[in-house]
């Protein structure tokens, strides 16, 4: 199920897109210049999705059904862009460290702008209407929030670039949230396996209080796209049915041929819990903190939905469509 945000759902004026193409993208190694592609009415041609993850929520399963689906999706209207694409030189600039200043970190993020315009372009040409891009890495990096011991540090600067990269034209962002005992889990595991870092007692204690939150990483989304629709979707809801999350983000869109198999799933509960123990992690019940410290994230993630579904999120639509297609009303 997910939760929305609504930004300014009215049409996007022809004054905003006057501004947007002032700021004409100049790429000297490509030797173009591309503006933004407006209709007759001022409106844009190429809606893009953004699909963020977060990391450790289905979102391979969910670029791997787009994957599959691909022709289906072209015929009817709808391009997709996953890490073939994305980890293949056209965000390698935009997806570096934003810490990472220099001046070929500028090269290429300059670069990726004008590659970005010039295939939108192409695909709007095509007649393509929908781009839909998931790649988690726009968030951040697993290696980053574990060196940080933070979720998603420095979102809202990094997403920036992609806000600018895409030139106004991203309709709808989706974020996948998690249980924070399952997910930090998850990431600890994987990332141990993947040889990123071995975990440390210190680290999941350091985890278990580290002060940001889903709803820090919501609002820093919603503050960077705020003339998007942010669409939130609980893990748990989706994680066997990634073609029923695509669903709900646009009922206009075709329906896809299932892809049941879950993909790039972590460690077993066994496999976790003997790497757990041989670095001294206590854990509890498969997961990495003890019963204490699981409880009080639940109790967080509960806090959380509680957020989403209240009147403190003044933006988020209470309306929770299941991936079902069935309303249901706010706990």
């Amino acid at each position: 199920m997910y939760l929305k945000h609504i930004g300014d759902t009215k049409p996007l004026s022809k004054p905003y897109f006057a501004d947007v193409i002032k700021e004409i993208v100049s790429v000297a190694a490509l030797g173009c210049h591309w503006v933004v592609l407006v209709d007759e009415k001022g409106t844009q041609a190429l809606d893009v999705i953004l699909h963020l993850g977060a990391h450790r929520t289905g979102s391979t399963s969910f670029q791997r059904l787009l994957q599959a689906n691909r022709q289906n999706l072209i015929q009817n209207g709808v391009a997709f862009w996953g890490p073939q694409v994305t980890r293949n030189g056209r965000f390698s600039g935009l997806l570096r460290a934003t810490e990472a200043k220099d001046r070929e970190t500028r090269r290429l993020i300059d670069r990726n702008r004008g590659q970005i315009a010039i295939e939108m372009q192409r695909l709007a040409a095509r007649g393509i209407t929908k781009l839909i891009v998931s790649e988690e890495n726009m968030l951040g990096t697993m290696r980053a929030n574990l060196s940080a011991g933070s979720l998603y540090p420095r979102l809202e600067e990094r997403l920036e670039r992609f806000a600018r990269a895409f030139g106004g034209a991203v309709s709808e962002v989706a974020l996948t949230i998690r249980d924070y005992p399952d997910y930090w889990t998850s990431v600890l595991a994987f990332c141990a396996t993947q040889g990123m870092g071995r975990p440390t007692p210190a680290m999941v204690d350091r985890l278990a209080i580290q002060p940001r939150r889903w709803r820090s990483v919501v609002r820093g989304v919603a503050e960077v796209f705020d003339r998007a629709e942010i669409s939130v979707f609980e893990f748990d809801a989706v994680k066997t049915r990634p073609e029923g999350m695509l669903s709900d983000l646009q009922a206009d869109l075709p329906r896809l041929t299932a892809f049941p198999r879950v993909h790039n799933a972590g460690p077993d509960r066994a496999k976790r819990m003997g790497l757990f123990k041989a670095a001294g992690i206590v854990g509890h019940d498969g997961l990495a903190f003890d019963p204490g410290q699981t409880a009080d994230l639940r109790n967080m993630y509960q806090r959380d939905l509680d957020w989403l579904s209240g009147s403190s999120a003044q933006s988020i639509s209470t309306d929770r469509p299941g991936i079902d297609g069935q309303r249901r009303g706010v706990a």
